[in-house]
């Protein structure tokens, strides 16, 4: 299913993408994509198709999930 970068992704540790995703007025959801900065400019701009799998974000002492991105394809 596509989904859509809410306005609030970055690049971080400058290979890695953090995104903030939702999908067709969805609630947003953060996710992580590992070496895969070279894709900020594109997921800007247009709806992507994500492989994912379920991850635990332990940062500053508190604990979140978030999708651990496999692929994106535009």
């Amino acid at each position: 299913k596509r989904v859509f970068d809410s306005g609030n992704s970055r690049i971080v540790g400058e290979k890695h993408l953090k995104l903030s995703i939702k999908q067709n007025g969805s609630q947003t959801i953060d996710a992580i994509a590992f070496g895969m900065a070279d894709l900020y400019d594109e997921i800007k701009s247009k709806p992507f198709d994500i492989c994912y799998s379920l991850d635990k974000n332990e940062y500053r002492g508190n604990t979140t999930l978030q999708l651990k991105i496999r692929d994106i394809k535009i």
